[in-house]
């Protein structure tokens, strides 16, 4: 998978917060990872977290 470095965080409209996810998964070791950011319209990070998932049964 290739990602394209030019991709930058577009701010939401004036008075709007946003809110961006992610998340990677190994399946070879069974683990996932996710995280979220909540921002205003300059970019200021208000909130954010990040989780390891436990592994899942396959």
């Amino acid at each position: 998978m290739e990602i394209d470095q030019r991709s930058r965080w577009v701010p939401p409209p004036h008075g709007w917060k946003k809110c961006n996810i992610g998340f990677c998964w190994s399946k070879k070791d069974r683990i996932m990872g996710a995280a979220w950011v909540l921002r205003d319209e300059k970019g200021a990070v208000l909130l954010h977290s990040r989780r390891l998932l436990r592994k899942w049964i396959m």
